[in-house]
């Protein structure tokens, strides 16, 4: 019976200690491999950069300037639509992987007491009627 109730109270232990700090950091780190996997920080440096560096030399002449600077424009406006799409698309996914990590971490301490709840109530027929 000793046993038991030692082991019953390194759960605690664990799930208030240990378990909820591997929680913490496991959300956090959801939300930083969110991040990296996006390259938002590389996305945002780069946001106006030419779509994969497509870049037009022009030979001198003026008619070769004007449309290799039509070129690079457009190469521009492509790389910014695409960069600020996957951009939009990442920091969605960072603010959706804050929530669920964020209400990971409140509900955590609250499940064995929901558990103790649901078996009290399983038992003995819920509160005071």
């Amino acid at each position: 019976m000793r046993y038991n109730m030692v082991m019953f109270l390194e759960f605690f232990y664990w799930w208030y200690g240990t378990g909820f700090s591997d929680t913490v950091m496991r959300a956090r780190r959801l939300v930083i491999a969110t991040a990296q996997i996006f390259s938002v920080k590389i996305l945002i440096m780069t946001l106006f950069s030419p779509w994969k560096r497509i870049v037009t030399e022009s030979d001198g002449s003026l008619d070769m300037m004007l449309k290799s600077i039509g070129d690079n424009a457009v190469s521009r406006a492509v790389g910014f639509f695409v960069r600020s799409i996957v951009l939009f698309t990442g920091l969605i996914l960072i603010i959706i992987s804050s929530v669920v990590g964020l209400a990971i971490v409140v509900v955590w301490p609250l499940l064995p007491i929901g558990v103790a709840l649901s078996l009290f109530m399983a038992l003995f027929g819920g509160f005071v009627k």
